[in-house]
């Protein structure tokens, strides 16, 4: 089965939700039907070629030369893609645009051109590794790296660092947009951080950042933690073992795709309630708040009721909910 991706032309002002905007290019990114005339304000959409065959680069067309059904009207857009799906194969197209363009550039790598047609208005599927911090007890190193195998396993990458927070850590000048695209944040006893971590979460999202965030921050955290602000969840003083049994989408999302239903963890926070604002997902099958996402500008944030600290296995279905969580905070599906 091909891999496509809806695209359309789109100058409005308008955010549409389910997609993102590279220059003109309206691109679809959520589990919505984009092929009917009248969806999304009446713009069309058009698939892209197969992208199993090689990298796909879009590109509007003012012009209008190439037509598009229904009626053979002006698509005002066209695509590209690589001669087979190689980072070699994508730099030579990538560069090939830059001559047309008259900005003839040498890639380094496939980042580098992937970053170069972005910045131009082209969009273009080669994946670039999000940057991601990891914050929590002494097993996020464990985490870290078994959700990065995970994210590697679906075709997607991220950098990371992982530091063990303490009592003491609060980011100072280390998170930033500059540095990181998602900080991944969760606590445990001691495991706390610093007073100041919250405000530099607070910056951080300000500039543009996602946070993603795990138990048992809800009812362990440092004076002054800014739940609302940086999470989906109200702060709760309980903590407790989940049910057993199947956990229940409330609304289907690309955090909860291909993620079994039966999510095994110890601890939970007791029915944290959900921020103003925030969106339910999913919850435990007594009815306690699982997953809710929240967005504050272009910052996402996504809040999982679960101990990450349980992830030993870069397969196991919480692997998964919260690979999934740092890919849909870092803007990838």
């Amino acid at each position: 089965m091909a891999t496509i991706t809806p695209v359309a032309f789109y100058t409005g002002a308008t955010t549409i939700s389910g997609t993102t905007q590279v220059g003109n290019l309206n691109v679809g990114t959520g589990a919505q039907d984009y092929g009917v005339v009248g969806q999304n304000n009446g713009i069309v959409y058009y698939s892209t070629p197969d992208q199993d065959l090689g990298y796909v680069i879009a590109h509007e067309d003012l012009t209008g030369g190439h037509n598009g059904k229904p009626g053979n009207v002006p698509a005002f857009l066209g695509f590209w893609r690589s001669a087979v799906k190689t980072e070699a194969s994508f730099i030579d197209l990538a560069e090939y645009i830059s001559v047309q363009d008259n900005d003839p550039q040498s890639f380094l790598n496939g980042a580098e051109a992937s970053v170069w047609l972005t910045n131009n208005g082209y969009w273009n599927t080669f994946p670039i590794a999000k940057r991601v911090l990891f914050l929590g007890d002494n097993a996020v190193n464990t985490v870290a790296s078994n959700i990065s195998t995970y994210i590697t396993a679906t075709g997607h990458s991220i950098t990371y660092s992982a530091v063990t927070i303490g009592t003491t850590y609060t980011g100072g000048s280390d998170i930033t947009t500059a540095n990181y695209d998602v900080v991944f944040l969760y606590t445990n006893g001691g495991q706390i951080g610093g007073a100041g971590l919250s405000n530099n979460l607070l910056n951080f999202i300000n500039q543009g950042g996602s946070v993603v965030t795990g138990v048992f921050l809800w009812n362990v955290y440092q004076a002054g933690f800014s739940h609302s602000g940086i999470t989906a969840f109200n702060k709760t003083d309980q903590q407790g073992n989940p049910p057993g049994g199947n956990f229940i989408i409330v609304s289907p999302s690309t955090i909860t795709d291909g993620v079994g239903l039966t999510l095994p963890t110890n601890f939970y926070n007791v029915n944290p309630t959900i921020v103003t604002g925030g969106s339910q997902l999913a919850t435990y099958s007594n009815g306690n708040n699982l997953l809710a996402v929240r967005n504050v500008g272009s910052s996402k944030l996504v809040s999982i009721n679960a101990w990450p600290a349980h992830i030993s296995s870069s397969t196991s279905n919480i692997c998964k909910l919260f690979g999934n969580a740092v890919l849909y905070a870092g803007g990838v599906i």
